[in-house]
C-alpha cells in the first residue's frame, strides 16, 4: 500500500506501512537532501497502534533504496524509544539495547550526524535531552534527512503525527572550502562578445546590474561590493548594523534602494549608496530573489517553522504580512518576476524530487489552491536553477547542472542556457525546442543566483571560478 503525507499548521500527518527492520525497509518518508553534518529534531505527537513495533520519528539515510544504510530515532506505541541503524547496504538493522524510555506521547526525538558518528537523544519537553545511543555508520557525505512513519503491517497504513520539526545543516569550516579565483564576466544575450571585467582571489558571487547600466553589485565575505562596468577595483557598500549578507540581493527598479538577505535571517532594504537598513521580513530563514517591476513587492523563499521545505512568498517593500504563493512539499527557489509583473519564474524539484529541478512559473498573486495555476517551463534531463527573464520581455536565462545534481553546489561544470520567454497568457507554450547553450563554465552557486541582466536586455553578467588550491 502507498503511504501519504499531509502538512497543516506546522503538523505533519504521515500514513505508512511495513517496517524499518531486517535487511530491507518499508515506510513513508518526508525528506530533504543533506550534505555533511547536521541534525533533525521532531516531536512525535501520536503513533497509531497497528502493531507494538509501529514507528514514527526521524531518519538520516544514505539513499532511498529499501536496503540503504541509515540511522534512525523512533517512538513506538508499546515497544519504547529506539535508536536504529544499518551498517551495511542490505545488512540487518541493529536497535539500541536496552531502551531507555517508553516515550509517553507527545515525545521528542533528535538525531545528530558528525562525520560518520550518529547520536540519538530523547526528551519529554524538547529542552532537556537524554542520550539514547551513539554509533558509527559509514554514510556518504550526501544523504537524506527527514521524518518517517511505519505500521509494521503490510496491508494496513498506520497514522502518525509529528510537529516542531527542525533540520539544521552544519556549515563546514572555511578552511575546508577551496580557495577560488573569481572571474566577473559580461556576455551578449546570444553568447557572443564575452568580456571579463574583474579577476581576483576574492570570492565574489551573484552580480546585479544597476538600472543606469554603470556598475554591478556583488557579495563577498558577507559584504556588498560595487564594481564599475568600466573596470577598476570593487568598493564596499556600507550596510549599517547588517554585518553578514549572502548571495541573495537586488537593486530596486528605480535604482534608489538595495535589498539584502542576512545570512540565515530576514530581508532588509537600504539606500543604494549604503547606510542603515530597515527590516522587511520576520521569517528565518528567508532569501530574496526578485523585485516586482512596479517596485512595490519582493519575491523570496522561506521555510516556515515545522516545515522541511522552502516555498515562494512575496511581501510589500514597506513590510507587513507576507503572501504565500506556493504550497508544494517540493523544494522551491530563485523566484524572479517577468518584466510585465504578471508571472514569477522559479526552480522546483516538485516533478521529480531531489536530484531534479525544472523551471516553473506561477501568477504573481499565487499558484492557487493545490498550486493548480503553477506551470512547468522546462522538463529535460538538466537540473535547472535561477531563472531570470530579460528586461525586454524576450528571453529567459538559467543555470543548468548535469542530471542527478542535488541542490545548487559550487565548483561544478555548469551551463548557462537561454530560451524564449513564454507568452503572458496562462498556458502559453514554452518553446523549449529553441533552448540554446550560451556558455559552459566552472561555477554554480554564486554564478547567477539573482537577476544580472543589463537594463536594455542585450547583455548579462555572471561569475565563473577557478580553483587556486
Amino acid at each position: 500500500m502507498a503511504g501519504s503525507a499531509r502538512h497543516e499548521g506546522g503538523t505533519f500527518t504521515l500514513k505508512g506501512t511495513l517496517d524499518i527492520w531486517g535487511a530491507s525497509d518499508g515506510f513513508h518518508y518526508v525528506y530533504q537532501p543533506l550534505v555533511g553534518d547536521g541534525q533533525i529534531v521532531a516531536r512525535v505527537i501520536g503513533v497509531e497502534n497497528t502493531n507494538e513495533h509501529a514507528k514514527a520519528g526521524v531518519m538520516i539515510r544514505e539513499s532511498l533504496a529499501p536496503d540503504a544504510k541509515h540511522a534512525t530515532m523512533v517512538v513506538t506505541p508499546v515497544d519504547g524509544v529506539q535508536f536504529l541503524r544499518r551498517y551495511e547496504t542490505g545488512g540487518l538493522t541493529t536497535p539500541t539495547n536496552p531502551r531507555i524510555s517508553k516515550g509517553v506521547l507527545p515525545y521528542w526525538v533528535k538525531l545528530v550526524r558528525k562525520g560518520n558518528e550518529f547520536s540519538g537523544s530523547e526528551s519529554i519537553d524538547g529542552t532537556t535531552w537524554t542520550p539514547t545511543g551513539t554509533d558509527t555508520v559509514n554514510l556518504s557525505s550526501r544523504v537524506y534527512i527527514g521524518i518517517v512513519a511505519s505500521s509494521h503491517q503490510k496491508m494496513i497504513a498506520g497514522t502518525s503525527t509529528l510537529d516542531h520539526i527542525a533540520v539544521t545543516p552544519q556549515t563546514p569550516p572555511r578552511s575546508a572550502r577551496p580557495r577560488v579565483q573569481s572571474h566577473v564576466t559580461l556576455i551578449n544575450f546570444d553568447g557572443t562578445n564575452k568580456h571579463v571585467i574583474y579577476s581576483g582571489a576574492r570570492h565574489f558571487e551573484a552580480p546585479n546590474w544597476s538600472p543606469d547600466g554603470k556598475y554591478l553589485v556583488l557579495n563577498s565575505e558577507g559584504k556588498l561590493w560595487r564594481l564599475r562596468i568600466a573596470g577598476g577595483e570593487p568598493e564596499v557598500i556600507p550596510m549599517g548594523s547588517v554585518t553578514r549578507v549572502n548571495n541573495d540581493h537586488g537593486i530596486s527598479p528605480n535604482g534608489k534602494e538595495l535589498v539584502v538577505s542576512e545570512n540565515g535571517g530576514p530581508l532588509y532594504i537600504l539606500p543604494i549608496a549604503g547606510g542603515e537598513a530597515r527590516r522587511i521580513t520576520e521569517e528565518r530563514p528567508s532569501y530574496y530573489h526578485g523585485w516586482s517591476p512596479d517596485g512595490k513587492r519582493l519575491a523570496y523563499v522561506a521555510k516556515k517553522p515545522g516545515e522541511t521545505h522552502y516555498d515562494i512568498y512575496s511581501v510589500s517593500v514597506a513590510g507587513g504580512a507576507a503572501q504565500r504563493l506556493t504550497m508544494h512539499p517540493g523544494h522551491e527557489d530563485g523566484p524572479d518576476y517577468s518584466p510585465d509583473g504578471k508571472w514569477i519564474y522559479f526552480n522546483s524539484d516538485r516533478a521529480g524530487g531531489p536530484g531534479t529541478s525544472d523551471i516553473w512559473r506561477v501568477p504573481a498573486d499565487g499558484a492557487g489552491e493545490g498550486d493548480a495555476r503553477a506551470e512547468r517551463v522546462t522538463s529535460d534531463d538538466y537540473v535547472d536553477w535561477f531563472p531570470h527573464p530579460s528586461p525586454d520581455d524576450k528571453w529567459l536565462i538559467f543555470l543548468s547542472y548535469e542530471k542527478g545534481t542535488e541542490g545548487h553546489p559550487a565548483n561544478k561544470d555548469v551551463v548557462l542556457r537561454r530560451m524564449p520567454l513564454p507568452g503572458a497568457e496562462p498556458g502559453a507554450k514554452a518553446a523549449t525546442e529553441k533552448t540554446v547553450e550560451l556558455v559552459k563554465l566552472f561555477g554554480g552557486q554564486g554564478t547567477i543566483n539573482v537577476a544580472s541582466w543589463s537594463p536594455d536586455g542585450r547583455r548579462f553578467a555572471y561569475v565563473s571560478y577557478s580553483i587556486l588550491d
